[in-house]
């Protein structure tokens, strides 16, 4: 990966990246250098290979412009390139309205603490590319404008993020769940856990990305949804609902693939807790819900309760203008709509 030749080197500074010595230090003195060196001007800092770990207490200050860039979270052999781990509270701390930050090629790690990449304020203008985001409790929770989140993974967070804002693209990420281990649910599981959730959130594009890791369920949505596409995306393999939805309208989902949704509530599923719950008991769950549209989506290897029933692809409760259409429903499963 290409590094800025104005760029700081963290290691410059005195980090090491041997995932043992505490290199906070270090990296709150270079992102101060970069951020006082020239008026106005963040100098990109970058994060060499290793796995930079954060031991030291309080949160980095989020900078104006700020852009941080490292070498790749993996390489060909699956092994960490520029990591950074931290684990003491919210990684960043905005502090208000921050904006046109940059972030390519690290992966931040949690450390599977009750924390999130960033807290206290509004992220606008932002980008987060080739990144990767691991062991957090929301990655992202913060209202979020103008900002883009691409080409990125996510592996065993509580949940990607909750998101509000508008004028943002959510686009190419692999997302993958934490709730599911081997014989039974993680601690954190339950009907309120989700991959991602989305409250008011207009004019978006959320697109191409491939949800997974056997979540109790995917994706949440309440609020104004006015303009925001969920295009292309793959909702895969799930305890309960790909999506549940409400109080929301005007969303409109496309060309979407869902596969092997409600496997917890199939007794006879190797996977099965044996999950069931009224609320959460359809592939797309609809409550409260207006203008909204479903068209060209595929449903295909799900799983029903009891056995041998057809799925319930959408079940929708007090809804209205709910638009249905040219939706793929593969044998030997049916398309079975409920309403309420």
């Amino acid at each position: 990966m290409a590094v800025d030749p104005l760029s700081v080197h963290v290691t410059d500074f005195g980090a090491v990246g041997d995932n043992s010595h505490d290199d906070g230090p270090a990296i709150r003195e270079a992102h101060n250098f970069c951020s006082t060196h020239e008026p106005g001007f963040y100098l990109p800092l970058h994060f060499p290979v290793g796995r930079y770990k954060i031991d030291s207490a309080g949160a980095i200050p989020f900078i104006n412009g700020m852009h941080w860039t490292g070498e790749g979270h993996y390489n060909d052999e699956k092994e960490y390139r520029s990591q950074i781990r931290y684990s003491k509270s919210h990684f960043f701390t905005l502090g208000g309205t921050r904006e046109f930050a940059a972030f390519t090629g690290l992966c931040f790690d949690g450390r599977s603490q009750p924390y999130s990449l960033m807290a206290d304020g509004q992220l606008n203008y932002s980008t987060f590319d080739k990144c990767g985001f691991k062991n957090f409790n929301h990655v992202f929770n913060v209202p979020m404008l103008g900002c883009k989140i691409l080409n990125s993974f996510f592996q065993n967070n509580l949940c990607t993020g909750y998101f509000q804002g508008s004028d943002n693209i959510i686009a190419n990420n692999y997302v993958s769940g934490s709730n599911y281990q081997e014989g039974g649910n993680s601690a954190s599981a339950g009907p309120d856990t989700y991959v991602i959730k989305f409250g008011s959130f207009a004019l978006n594009r959320v697109v191409r990305n491939f949800f997974t890791g056997r979540p109790q369920q995917i994706m949440s949505i309440k609020g104004d949804q006015t303009g925001t596409f969920y295009e292309g995306n793959w909702f895969d393999i799930a305890d309960g609902p790909g999506i549940f939805a409400e109080d929301s309208f005007g969303a409109v989902f496309s060309g979407n693939s869902f596969n092997r949704c409600m496997i917890g509530q199939d007794p006879n599923a190797r996977e099965s807790f044996g999950w069931t719950d009224p609320d959460h008991d359809a592939i797309v769950r609809l409550k409260n819900c207006n203008s909204m549209g479903f068209w060209n989506n595929s449903f295909a290897f799900v799983h029903g309760l009891p056995a041998g029933d057809p799925v319930k692809t959408f079940h929708n409760t007090n809804c209205y203008n709910i638009q249905i259409g040219q939706n793929l429903f593969q044998a030997p499963y049916e398309r079975l709509d409920l309403k309420d």
